[in-house]
């Protein structure tokens, strides 16, 4: 496995950990449209704290066994990350183009925010997930 395979690994774990948290705390202030930006606000920044310390405490690990050259990113690495970022990216439009419609049908401020929030989660966790498919298939 690559530095680059180990990461991807890493934070889509962490991702789906810590903002599989948050939505499921949200989930029934998201559904309802009745939010409390003030609660909102204090599990997101402790959902973002969460995240950045595992992230960074996994990658501190990896670095820490790493073998010597394999960081290196070589062609196949670029095709990957390429075809990973396409697939989020995708996702993200269709994400925001949704939110749009919420926001044309009425959606409330903090309903429309965390489907951007929404949006950029799955977008990121498709990403993630295809660059490791991408390398687990050899592509």
């Amino acid at each position: 496995m690559s530095f680059h395979e180990k990461s991807a690994a890493i934070t889509l774990a962490g991702l789906v950990i810590w903002y599989g948290i948050y939505f499921a705390l949200h989930a029934e202030m998201i559904l309802s449209g009745e939010g409390v930006l003030a609660a909102s606000t204090a599990i997101l920044f402790i959902t973002m704290i969460g995240f950045v310390a595992i992230v960074a405490a996994g990658h501190i690990v990896v670095a820490i066994f790493m073998e010597k050259g394999d960081d290196e990113t070589d062609e196949r690495e670029r095709f990957i990350s390429l075809k990973a970022e396409r697939n989020g990216g995708f996702i993200l439009g269709v994400g925001v183009v949704l939110t749009l419609g919420l926001m044309l049908v009425g959606a409330t401020n903090f309903t429309a925010a965390n489907a951007l929030l929404f949006a950029l989660f799955v977008s990121e966790a498709v990403s993630l997930a295809s660059k490791l498919v991408y390398y687990r298939q050899a592509i």
